[in-house]
């Protein structure tokens, strides 16, 4: 999926367990979904921002629920492969929500774009998911309003 060299490895973050690991450097090839994540820590009156990828929905639901007044997630953008968003290309788009939806016994991801476009990531007939089969990883209402 990715591959990273230890001389590349980040200072830990108060955002995730010891079992994390961040990179400064990632060379990846993946034909799935990514996000880029703009993080802002604040101490005092002094308000610092950086960029992380993570890959997978579980990192970006640890990620969520780590938020606090010191470490505020400003946004998070959907990166796709073309296989995802049949845009010819690499997309980075900003995210409004993302969803796990089951279908019997089938199970998939639906991510909800800025412009209004979706990707779903699975073999589901979207008409036959009842609302209650909908498992929300993220919305735009999850993140910290900034002061």
């Amino acid at each position: 999926m990715f591959r990273t060299y230890d001389w590349a490895e980040a200072v830990t973050i108060e955002l995730f367990d010891e079992d994390f690991r961040v990179w400064t450097y990632v060379e990846y090839d993946v034909g799935g979904a990514w996000f880029h994540v703009q993080i802002e820590e604040r101490s005092g009156s002094i308000a610092k921002r950086f960029n992380l990828m993570i890959s997978g929905d579980l990192a970006l639901r640890a990620l969520l629920a780590r938020q606090s007044k010191k470490l505020v997630i400003i946004e998070v953008q959907l990166v796709s492969a073309n296989e995802l968003n049949q845009g010819g290309r690499q997309l980075m788009e900003p995210l409004i929500k993302a969803e796990t939806v089951f279908e019997g016994r089938k199970k998939g991801t639906i991510y909800h774009v800025e412009n209004g476009n979706c990707y779903l990531v699975g073999n589901i007939d979207l008409e036959r998911v009842k609302p209650e089969e909908r498992d929300v990883i993220f919305d735009l209402s999850m993140l910290l309003k900034t002061p």
